[in-house]
């Protein structure tokens, strides 16, 4: 049975105009109240009122640009070009490269090319290879894994069986770059890396069936020795007496010794200098922060510290995953986000 109170506390939808023009009128003192009725309604809205909103938002603070820029991704005319695009080249924002990528034209794209980032420059890569008859593509800008994805929608063959061995061997060297473990510990399929696994498909869809056939055979063997080498580990750590499942970093050594000997040196060189030289920035950072340490802590600041000790940095795509779980969740979420304006202004806190 529904209270009478939950049914007195309903109340009917404003007229959109009336809140339109209080969310626009920055000194109406009703704006912040407007644009959360606003936000709520938007998508039920005609596209007369839809395009108002979204020109008021692209003139306004930059929390509402942001939200903006995530509805014009795949809300567009031809009258939002002109204010994006200044915006987009003036502030560069989080999320302005969104509409600039998607729905600008072709040439624009080419001739603004290097002021993208590289993680734009792949879903540009995804657009010009089929609206540009022989669009160049820098490779030097893209993963593997991402050169092949372009290669596909372009509808372009692999035709060089060298090449397709070079991608192969340059996914390996990436991998140990991060935590090699990680790749290991995940894979979709028993005897290979999600990632490799997915190149190594892409690579016979392309044309090279023969080199992701002794491909399969040639990793088979190294992922038999990788995992001799990591029960003799386990081994060695029980008989003296150490914790069975030892440091990641341990394990990712014994990883990364094994293939650092079966692929080609050019490639893991330059992957292994990487890896040393983000480990030298680390270590320098740790003895930084070490160095700054009060001794003198109280006890309970201590403890509370203690609560961060396992924090670790977050990508975007897990911080608007989680949010959005939240909010689904909790609705209420969302209303103290809007209410206390802690939508992020440019980048999420990663």
């Amino acid at each position: 049975m529904i209270s009478k109170s939950r049914i007195y506390d309903w109340k009917p939808n404003r007229p959109i105009r009336e809140l339109i023009r209080e969310f626009e009128d920055k000194q109406s003192g009703r704006v912040s109240t407007a644009r959360k009725e606003i936000f709520r309604r938007f998508d039920g809205l005609d596209w007369k009122d839809q395009k108002r909103i979204l020109h008021i938002c692209l003139d306004s603070c930059a929390t509402d640009r942001q939200w903006a820029y995530g509805k014009l991704w795949r809300m567009w005319d031809k009258s939002f070009e002109e204010k994006v695009r200044k915006l987009w080249e003036e502030t560069q924002e989080y999320k302005s490269q969104w509409p600039v990528t998607r729905h600008f034209p072709a040439d624009y794209l080419i001739h603004h090319i290097e002021d993208f980032s590289d993680r734009d420059y792949f879903f540009i890569c995804l657009r010009l290879v089929v609206e540009v008859p022989n669009y160049k593509i820098d490779k030097e800008r893209l993963s593997p894994l991402q050169y092949l994805k372009v290669l596909s929608r372009g509808g372009y063959l692999l035709d060089d069986a060298e090449e397709a061995w070079d991608l192969l061997y340059q996914t390996i060297a990436d991998m140990c770059v991060g935590s090699c473990l990680e790749f290991f510990n995940t894979s979709i399929s028993s005897d290979i890396p999600d990632e490799l696994y997915y190149v190594k498909s892409y690579v016979r869809n392309l044309g090279q069936e023969e080199v992701a056939d002794e491909f399969e055979n040639w990793f088979a063997k190294i992922w038999k020795e990788i995992q001799e080498a990591l029960k003799q580990k386990d081994v060695l750590m029980e008989q003296n007496g150490l914790p069975k499942f030892w440091p990641m970093r341990t394990r990712s050594d014994v990883i990364i010794g094994i293939l650092s000997n079966e692929v080609e040196g050019k490639y893991m060189a330059a992957a292994l200098e990487k890896r040393r030289v983000q480990e030298e920035k680390l270590n320098k950072e740790l003895e930084l922060i070490e160095s700054h340490k009060l001794p003198e802590l109280a006890t309970e600041e201590e403890e509370t510290s203690s609560a961060y000790k396992h924090y670790r940095p977050i990508t975007p795509a897990e911080y608007y995953t989680t949010r959005r779980e939240m909010v689904n969740r909790n609705r209420a979420i969302q209303m103290l986000i809007d209410e206390m304006d802690l939508e992020p202004t440019d980048e999420p806190p990663f």
